[in-house]
């Protein structure tokens, strides 16, 4: 029997029309590459793997299950948007001793630049031996982040999306693919 693929083009919520723009073998492809560049990077300094809740953990799991060194598991919780309206940033304490380790934030987008720059330097503050930053997709307008260590897996145009753990009003996280505003 032949393989059935998913053949959801577009999705219509709201006052929004959102189309694939990018396919679960897009982003696989780009998982094997960035997993590489890690594993080559990571071989022998257990960093500390720090996933920005909620949108990375389908980024950050499939990540993690092509990575050949060892790693700790940490999480932050940081929000900036309700719906698709962007809003006050709020970023969580961070509790733990991060001084004198590799850290790897995964972030599944950067959109304005804010939330990873606070990011980053909350953590920075605690004295690592080094920083990096891997997104899964990294928006057009993102500014003043240069300083920052970032590998990015997608640029992409400065609209909403959803699927592959990017939500709107924690809807579609479950989508294999990634979907943009066409409006």
């Amino acid at each position: 029997m032949k393989e059935t693929k998913d053949i959801l083009k577009n999705i219509k919520y709201k006052n929004h029309n959102f189309i694939k723009y990018l396919t679960e073998e897009d982003i696989n492809k780009k998982i094997h590459h960035i997993s590489d560049i890690l594993n080559t990077t990571y071989k022998d300094k257990n960093p500390i793997i720090v996933g920005v809740l909620t949108g990375c953990v389908f980024f950050m799991m499939d990540l993690l299950k092509k990575c050949n060194f060892d790693y700790e598991i940490s999480f932050i919780s940081a929000k900036s948007y309700k719906g698709a309206k962007r809003g006050k940033l709020s970023v969580e304490e961070i509790d733990e001793s991060f001084h004198n380790r590799d850290i790897i934030i995964v972030e599944d987008i950067i959109d304005s630049g804010e939330t990873i720059k606070e990011i980053y330097n909350r953590f920075n503050e605690m004295n690592p031996i080094s920083i990096k930053v891997i997104t899964l997709l990294h928006k057009n307008i993102a500014s003043n982040i240069e300083m920052i260590d970032c590998i990015t897996a997608f640029n992409i145009e400065n609209k909403f999306v959803i699927g592959y753990g990017l939500d709107y009003n924690n809807l579609f996280r479950n989508l294999k693919d990634i979907y943009i505003d066409n409006e």
